[in-house]
């Protein structure tokens, strides 16, 4: 198993992981627009900033390495680090936009479903494909009557938490799936707080690193930096593992 989760080391099951390579999937294209500085394109902004202010060969390189401990089974687990716990939060974030598209009404490209587009919207996605997928990505992770965070628990909330109806509009509740998500991996937040930690004197830094239990080197373990020119490879060769995975 390749990722420290909260429930121990594990890869990606089934339905996370088709949900895991579509975000992702999308991220390559955009990333790629970006390094290419196609005409329209912006800048990539899942809203992590220890990923966005990363350079295209970069983001791609992590996302890689992210994505092959997740996906695959390696000998050792990933270090964690606020690098790629990050990624990780950005990938999830990058879902949550495209639900956004989806309950305005906007375009958005087809998730990947075994490793392909998925086929019964090629060209023009349904107006629920991403949330059918978060749904069936929670629900492999909570099945109802198993946890207390599936639709059984939505009289308990005032029916703000839960797996909302697949048509539901309401940004809030699909946040909190996609963040319910995202927990299965990671553990807290600490990576958000980079900029607070990195920017203090090192010796309230190392105060504030130990009372939040965060390992010495975490906010140091920097992103690889590979030339520019393999930007192609890197990229070929993350796409080829989210259809073979």
């Amino acid at each position: 198993m390749t990722w420290q989760t909260p429930a121990g080391d594990r890869t990606l099951t089934v339905w996370e992981s088709r949900l895991f390579r579509s975000s992702v999937d999308l991220l390559i294209d955009q990333i790629t627009r970006q390094n290419r500085g196609a005409p329209g394109s912006r800048l990539v902004n899942t809203g992590v900033s220890l990923f966005d202010q990363l350079s295209s060969v970069q983001q791609i390189a992590v996302l890689s390495d992210v994505t092959r401990h997740l996906l695959c089974s390696t000998i050792t687990p990933a270090e964690l680090n606020a690098t790629n716990e990050g990624t990780v939060y950005a990938v999830y974030r990058n879902v949550m936009d495209q639900i956004d598209f989806e309950i305005m009404g906007l375009p958005t490209p087809c998730p990947l479903i075994d490793g392909q587009d998925d086929t019964t919207a090629q060209g023009q996605l349904a107006s629920c494909a991403w949330r059918a997928l978060v749904s069936e990505a929670y629900l492999e992770r909570f099945p109802p009557g198993e946890s207390g965070l599936d639709t059984e628990a939505d009289d308990l909330f005032d029916d703000d938490f839960g797996l909302p109806p697949l048509d539901c509009d309401d940004e809030d509740r699909w946040d909190f799936v996609i963040n319910a998500l995202a927990d299965e991996i990671l553990w807290d937040r600490d990576f958000e707080l980079s900029d607070l930690v990195l920017d203090v004197d090192p010796t309230r830094a190392a105060i504030m690193k130990q009372q939040l239990g965060i390992d010495n080197d975490y906010y140091t373990d920097i992103a690889d930096d590979p030339r520019d020119e393999d930007f192609g490879v890197l990229q070929q060769s993350l796409k080829t593992m989210l259809r073979q995975a």
